[in-house]
């Protein structure tokens, strides 16, 4: 019984191929949400870490 060496080919499938989703056409775009910012008070942060903590 022998068995096929197929690392070549799953070593192919592992490699990202640049701008994929570009190529295949059928309008699929990455998800990009925006990033969330506080802008709180550090010390009103502080209190709440320390409320949570318990200490």
């Amino acid at each position: 019984m022998t068995i096929h060496d197929e690392s070549n080919e799953l070593n192919e499938l592992l490699k990202p191929k640049p701008n994929s989703y570009q190529q295949d056409g059928n309008g699929f775009t990455p998800l990009d949400p925006p990033k969330l910012v506080t802008a709180k008070d550090p010390e009103e942060l502080a209190m709440a870490v320390r409320h949570l903590t318990d200490k």
